[in-house]
């Protein structure tokens, strides 16, 4: 898991998750990771995700306006996840 990732899941107020570590016959170690969250905190972590690439899509370093790529695609992103 990334930086990113790991900053998206704090800033949406997942607890933190639940490690569980098992050994194998061949005395291998296996950690298994759960994360647990309600309902509301996970639209909150997709929104937030859906929220980034916007961001990214979006950058300040280009001008946007309804005949530019980027703004279209921008339009379709919020379109597809029901963003206003």
């Amino acid at each position: 898991m990334n930086e990113q990732m790991k900053k998206l899941i704090a800033a949406a107020g997942v607890p933190a998750p639940a490690l569980r570590v098992e050994r194998t016959d061949l005395g291998q170690h296996v950690v298994h990771v759960t994360y647990t969250m309600s309902q509301e905190d996970l639209e909150i972590l997709l929104g937030t995700v859906v929220q980034e690439c916007l961001d990214i899509v979006n950058r300040k370093e280009y001008s946007y306006h309804e005949s530019d790529p980027l703004w279209e695609t921008a339009q379709l992103i919020k379109e597809h996840f029901g963003i206003e």
